[in-house]
C-alpha cells in the first residue's frame, strides 16, 4: 500500500486513489460494525420476527399435540366400548348391572388397568383415565357423585416406575407394580370433575366430534394443575358407559413442550377466553434453557392481534403476540400467547439504540480519523513544498508529487528570468543616469539660452523704444496693412526671417533655390513698403511689442 501511494502520480490520480481507499475502508468498517452488533434491523423488528416465528412453532406444536391426543382418546373410547360390548353381563342395557357389583368391577378394572398402563407408556401425557357410569356401593352417602374407574398418573414422566394409581382398586395396582398415589381414592367424584356434565352431553354427538378439553383444575388433594382431554364412552346401542381420556398437567406441559427460542426469557401460554377476559389454562412453557414465572389470575391483553400486545396479569407485564386457535369442536377458541417480559423488551430496545449510537459514533470517529490521515497523507507533500518555497530552499529538495516538481522547475525558470530582468534593469538604470546627467546639462544650457534670449528681448525692447520716435508712422501703417496682403508662401518666409533664419536656410527648409526666396523677398518688401531686411525685422518687433501691450 505504501509503495502504491508513493508512486509518482499526478495529484488528481492520487486524490482519486485516496478517496477510493477511504470509501472501501468506511464500507468495510460499516459492514464489520453491523456484523459485530449482529443486527441489520431494529430491536423491535427483530423481536417481532422472533416472536412471530416462535408463534408459528408453538401453534404447530400445540395443534399437533392435541390433535394426536384427541385421536388417541377416541381410539381409547372405541377400545373400551368394544371391551364392554363383548361382555354380555354388562353390555348394552345390562351395563347397570355393574353398579353394586364389586367382583365384576374388579374384573373390569383389571383389564382396563393393563390397557391404560400400556397406553400411558407410549403417549406423551401425564395421565390416563377411564370413568365408568357405575359405583361400587350405591347406598353410601353422596353415591350419586361417585363413579368407579381407573386413573393412572405420572409423577416425574421419566420412566414406568413413576406411574401411580390415582383412582381404582389399590390391590390391583400393586399386583401390577403400580403403587397408589399419596392422595389415592377408590372412586371418582363427578362433582369435582371439571366440565363432567358437558362431556356427558357430548355422548349424543359423533365420536369424532364428541371430545373436548376441560377447564384447568387441581387434582383432588394435590396442587397439581391439570387439563383433561375427555371423550364419552358409548355402546353400540347408544348406552352411555362413561368417559375416558388423557391428562395433561401443567408440570408435564412445561417440561415436554419447552420451546427452542432465540429470546432468553420466552414464555408461551395457552389461554381460554370468556368475553373480554383471558384466563390461564395452566399450560405454560418457556424456552429450553430458562424459566419464567407464569401469569396468574385474570389476564389483560391490550394491543392489536398480530402485532405487539401488552399482556399483564397480577404484578407482571409481558410484551408479545397472541393468536386464536381451535383445538376441539366443543370448546371456544383458545388463545396462544408468545411473549417476553416487558423489562426484557425495553432493555433490548435500549441496547439496540445504544449499539446503534455507538456504531455511528465509532464510524464517525473512524471516518474522521481516516479523512485526517489521508488528508495529511495527501497534503503533506504539498505543505512541505510550500515550506521549502517559504524558506527559499525549494531548489534543494525533490518532491514525490510531479506537480510540486513542476512548480519547483517553474520557480527556477522564473528566478532565471528575474535575474535577467534585474540585470537589464541595472543596465537601464546606468543609461538612465547618464541620460539624466545629459538632460540636466541640456537644461542648464537651455536656461542659459533662455536668459540670453530674455536679455536680447530686453535689449530689443529698449532699442525699439529708443528708435520709436525715428519711425515714420505712415510707413509703419503701410507695413501693418501690407502684412494682410501677403500670400501664404510669403507669410511662411516672413516667419522664417522672424525666427532668425537666413536665405540659404529658408531655401533648404522649403526645398527651393535661393533665387526663388529672393524673388519672394522683393514681393514682401514691396507689399510691406520696406527697403531692407533690417527695417522689416524692426517693424515686425514693434508690431509684436504693440500686440503684447
Amino acid at each position: 500500500m505504501k509503495r502504491l501511494l508513493n508512486t509518482k502520480w499526478n495529484m488528481q490520480k492520487k486524490l482519486i486513489v485516496y478517496m477510493i481507499i477511504l470509501a472501501l475502508i468506511i464500507i468495510l468498517a460499516l459492514f464489520a460494525g453491523i456484523m459485530v452488533i449482529g443486527r441489520f434491523d431494529s430491536a423491535e423488528k427483530n423481536i417481532q420476527n422472533s416472536l412471530d416465528f416462535q408463534m408459528e412453532a408453538f401453534e404447530k406444536d400445540v395443534s399437533d399435540y392435541f390433535n394426536s391426543l384427541a385421536a388417541s382418546s377416541i381410539d381409547l373410547s372405541s377400545h373400551i366400548t368394544d371391551f364392554i360390548d363383548s361382555d354380555s353381563e354388562i353390555s348394552g342395557a345390562n351395563f347397570k348391572n355393574l353398579t353394586d357389583n364389586p367382583e365384576k368391577i374388579e374384573q373390569v378394572q383389571s383389564v382396563l388397568l393393563g390397557q391404560l398402563r400400556q397406553k400411558l407408556q407410549y403417549h406423551n401425557c401425564s395421565g390416563i383415565f377411564v370413568m365408568l357410569d357405575a359405583t361400587v356401593n350405591s347406598q353410601v352417602e353422596d353415591a350419586a357423585f361417585s363413579r368407579t374407574g381407573v386413573y393412572l398418573h405420572h409423577n416425574r414422566y421419566h420412566n414406568d416406575d413413576d406411574m401411580v394409581l390415582f383412582r381404582g382398586i389399590a390391590s390391583l395396582g400393586k399386583s401390577k407394580n403400580v403403587m397408589p398415589h399419596r392422595k389415592w381414592r377408590l372412586e371418582f367424584r363427578t362433582d369435582l370433575f371439571s366440565d363432567y356434565d358437558k362431556v356427558v352431553a357430548n355422548a349424543k354427538l359423533p365420536m369424532n366430534q364428541a371430545y373436548m378439553l376441560t377447564d384447568s383444575f387441581a387434582l383432588a388433594g394435590t396442587s397439581d394443575e391439570v387439563v383433561l382431554l375427555a371423550v364419552p364412552i358409548v355402546g353400540s346401542d347408544g348406552t352411555f358407559y362413561g368417559i375416558c381420556g388423557y391428562e395433561v398437567s401443567a408440570d408435564y406441559f412445561t417440561t415436554y413442550h419447552a420451546q427452542p427460542a432465540a429470546e432468553k426469557r420466552l414464555s408461551c401460554m395457552l389461554l381460554s377466553r370468556k368475553d373480554d377476559t383471558y384466563l390461564p389454562t395452566g399450560l405454560v412453557c418457556s424456552g429450553q434453557d430458562n424459566y419464567v414465572e407464569p401469569l396468574s389470575g385474570n389476564i389483560q391483553v391490550s394491543g392489536i392481534p398480530g402485532k405487539f400486545s401488552k399482556i399483564s396479569g397480577g404484578s407482571q407485564s409481558f410484551i408479545g403476540t397472541i393468536k386464536e386457535i381451535t383445538l376441539t369442536p366443543n370448546n371456544a377458541p383458545f388463545t396462544l400467547a408468545v411473549m417476553i417480559p416487558q423489562s426484557d423488551y425495553s432493555s433490548a430496545v435500549i441496547k439496540s439504540i445504544v449499539q446503534f449510537v455507538l456504531l455511528i459514533t465509532l464510524l464517525l470517529f473512524f471516518s474522521v480519523s481516516c479523512c485526517l490521515f489521508f488528508s495529511k497523507r495527501y497534503l503533506s507533500p504539498i505543505l512541505k513544498g510550500l515550506e521549502h518555497i517559504k524558506h527559499d530552499t525549494w531548489n534543494e529538495e525533490h518532491s514525490s508529487i510531479p506537480e510540486i516538481n513542476d512548480l519547483f522547475a517553474y520557480l527556477a525558470k522564473k528566478d532565471e528570468d528575474l535575474s535577467a530582468v534585474q540585470s537589464e534593469l541595472a543596465a537601464t538604470a546606468v543609461i538612465y543616469q547618464e541620460a539624466q546627467q545629459k538632460y540636466d546639462a541640456a537644461q542648464s544650457e537651455l536656461e542659459a539660452a533662455q536668459s540670453e534670449l530674455e536679455a536680447a528681448q530686453s535689449q530689443l525692447h529698449r532699442l525699439t523704444q529708443s528708435r520709436k520716435n525715428d519711425v515714420d508712422p505712415d510707413n509703419y501703417s503701410a507695413f501693418l496693412i501690407g502684412i494682410k496682403t501677403l500670400t501664404a508662401t510669403e507669410k511662411k518666409i516672413l516667419d522664417y526671417y522672424l525666427a532668425g533664419k537666413s536665405v540659404k536656410e529658408i531655401a533648404e527648409l522649403n526645398g527651393v533655390k535661393e533665387t526663388t526666396i529672393r524673388f519672394h523677398n522683393r514681393n514682401i518688401y514691396s507689399k510691406l513698403h520696406v527697403t531692407s531686411l533690417k527695417q522689416l525685422l524692426f517693424y515686425a518687433a514693434m508690431m509684436q511689442q504693440n500686440n503684447e501691450n
